[in-house]
């Protein structure tokens, strides 16, 4: 894949990004996860996904970047972890998508771990939709303003994904607040809003 399948203008100063698309947005994927990445060799990636294998999760990661990561974590729910090959991807289990201190200490662990690192390291949390599911508004939007800042305090990129078909206008523009960038896609156009 080429760097023109990236989704155009966020700010290089963007730290943190949310991106709106709907559960059936599939095909747009690799552009999504291009997203923050300007120079694929080196990239450490570290996700939060509690849908599909550790196996699958750095395939997907691979296919991407054209390559594997320089570096891979993802966090995900216990069950997924225990079944995890030796793939190349460090994978910590939490109990449940409501743990979201267990979530947040494994991502700060790795990317404390990865600071002093060459490369650019990119966080990438799936799904917010799902986190509340497990989660009030309130301690979710605690949960992402320390980790947002946590990104910015290490030089690290995140994006952040929620379906903005599954929640109200309010629950969306409320975690809006939270984000240097929004990206969507409408009528197969992007749309890139930031502050």
């Amino acid at each position: 894949m080429d760097l023109s399948e990236r989704v155009p203008d966020v700010p290089r100063t963007a730290t943190s990004v949310l991106v709106l698309r709907s559960a059936g947005d599939a095909p747009s994927d690799r552009a999504y996860g291009r997203l923050l990445v300007e120079d694929a060799s080196g990239v450490r990636v570290a996700g939060v996904s509690f849908s599909g294998t550790p196996d699958r999760w750095l395939d997907g990661w691979e296919e991407t970047l054209g390559g594997p990561p320089a570096a891979a974590a993802l966090v995900t729910g216990t069950d997924a972890a225990s079944r995890a090959s030796d793939s190349g991807v460090t994978v910590y289990g939490v109990p449940s998508p409501a743990d979201l201190t267990g979530i947040g200490m494994k991502l700060s662990s790795r990317l404390t771990d990865w600071e002093a690192a060459d490369g650019e390291v990119v966080v990438a949390v799936e799904s917010l939709t799902l986190l509340l599911q497990y989660s009030r508004l309130e301690t979710l939007y605690r949960f992402l303003h320390v980790l947002t800042g946590r990104l910015a305090a290490v030089g690290a990129r995140g994006q952040f994904f929620l379906d903005p078909t599954a929640h109200d206008e309010m629950t969306v523009n409320t975690l809006k607040t939270l984000f240097d960038a929004v990206v969507e896609r409408r009528d197969d156009e992007w749309r890139v809003d930031s502050r």
